[in-house]
């Protein structure tokens, strides 16, 4: 039987969903397939830049919710 794989297949691959079993077969279909290629390189770069996407967000925005609950503290009294 033969297994046709998809770009969304690819990225369960990457995320673990994908079975064990289909994974070494999706493997083999990738080295056959350009597009399947590109597109795993691509996603796995996309992967690999997560970590320098993420932001720490910094002090300001606990200032600014420490603010508001002041004022609101201050309100309700």
């Amino acid at each position: 039987m033969i297994k046709t794989f998809t770009p969304n297949d690819v990225l369960k691959n990457l995320s673990g969903e994908l079975p064990p079993e289909d994974s070494s077969d999706l493997d083999h279909s990738i080295l056959e397939s350009s597009e399947l290629e590109a597109f795993a390189a691509a996603a796995e770069q996309l992967e690999s830049e997560i970590p320098n996407l993420i932001q720490e967000p910094g002090n300001k925005p606990l200032k600014n919710i420490m603010a508001f609950i002041e004022g609101e503290l201050k309100i309700n009294k």
